[in-house]
């Protein structure tokens, strides 16, 4: 129970969380130390059992309320967050003040698991419960997570016709989250098709890859968060149709990710490790990718990257930009549709990109008890 003893030996806790002040923009820690003194003492007396107003919920329902503040203008993040305190003491449920707010579950996650990270970071792992909180946070990267996609591409040729001729494509892809840092990844081409000089089209599976992503550093205030992929393309498309070479391919990319305000910037290199269908050895490719993620209210997401690749062997290089809006049906599924337009001669002038995704997990698929 919240007992005198009790609610003193939790503010007594607060001390480890030093420099949380910066993160709030409370004047100083001695008056943030005193604003979860006086929550504590407001749920003593309405709630006398709830003991799980712990100094770590705390911060993280403050840095929840003031990130959805900065989201919609006119909220108030200390009404929010003494709501969100209030419904989970009586509750164990943080979610209807946020969605009373005009969020949704997923945005509610999403800051969620941002205020554990920078909590944790904080802390430096100096509190082995609030450790073990990291890795049960409901909003955080859960084991077993799993994205489904199915995407097409329609391209119409390049500027300069010698460059290439229009294709079309449809790619199915599997993500799954084995680790707390690792995804692995499968996409399959379900069919491949580029146009012939009569006009007509030549149509075949495509090529099929595997990846493992490695999410090195999670993104906090004063840092980016990094991650490498490395990909591997084995050889399932056909060889006779000229719609693949018959040879093995290999990806490293490195992405940075940085949150400024609402949008997402992201900044990606790597290299292309392409077999040659002729001969033994390898291409080697420069690949570069600039990327800004906007929320368009809600449910809508604009997605905007320009792409770029060296020039290898006869391979031109190429320059072209994407563009997309993702609409998110629910927690579980949401489609994209876009625009690839070409800058350089040598890429597409115009295409069509059109996907469906769907977020689940392996103990929903399987039917495991949670």
């Amino acid at each position: 129970m919240l007992t005198p003893e009790s609610r003193a030996t939790l503010v007594a806790e607060f001390d480890m969380f030093r420099g949380a002040e910066a993160l709030l923009n409370t004047p100083s820690f001695d008056a943030l130390k005193d604003s979860y003194r006086e929550a504590l003492e407001k749920v003593a007396k309405e709630k006398p059992i709830a003991t799980d107003l712990t100094p770590f919920k705390y911060l993280v329902f403050e840095l929840m309320a003031r990130a959805f503040s900065q989201k919609k203008p006119g909220l108030n993040p200390d009404r929010l967050a003494e709501a969100m305190i209030d419904t989970y003491v009586k509750t164990r449920n943080l979610l209807p003040p946020i969605l009373a707010a005009g969020f949704s579950r997923e945005e509610a996650r999403s800051e969620e698991r941002n205020a554990v990270l920078v909590l944790h970071r904080l802390t430096r792992q100096r509190i082995r419960p609030q450790a073990k909180a990291v890795a049960v946070a409901p909003s955080a990267p859960q084991v077993g997570a799993v994205t489904i996609t199915y995407g097409g591409v329609i391209n119409d040729r390049p500027r300069q016709a010698t460059a290439g001729v229009p294709k079309r494509k449809g790619t199915l892809g599997l993500n799954v989250r084995v680790a707390p840092r690792f995804v692995l990844g499968t996409t399959f081409d379900t069919f491949s098709s580029k146009k012939r000089s009569d006009g007509t089209y030549i149509t075949g599976i495509g090529n099929t890859t595997a990846s493992v992503k490695y999410e090195a550093i999670d993104e906090m205030p004063k840092h980016p968060s990094l991650d490498l992929t490395y990909t591997i393309t084995l050889p399932s498309a056909s060889v006779a149709k000229t719609l693949g070479t018959g040879r093995v391919d290999h990806k490293i990319v490195g992405a940075l990710g940085k949150k400024v305000q609402d949008t997402k910037l992201g900044l990606s290199l790597g290299v292309l490790f392409a077999g040659r269908k002729s001969k033994p050895g390898y291409t080697k490719t420069g690949l570069g990718a600039i990327s800004l993620d906007h929320p368009l209210g809600a449910r809508f997401t604009s997605k905007n990257e320009i792409d770029f690749a060296t020039r290898a062997d006869t391979n031109p290089s190429e320059i072209y930009a994407l563009n997309q809006i993702v609409y998110k049906i629910n927690d579980t599924y949401s489609v994209r549709i876009g625009a690839r337009t070409g800058i350089t001669a040598q890429s597409p002038r115009i295409g069509l990109t059109v996907g469906l995704s769907i977020t689940t997990s392996l103990k929903k698929i399987f039917g495991s008890a949670p």
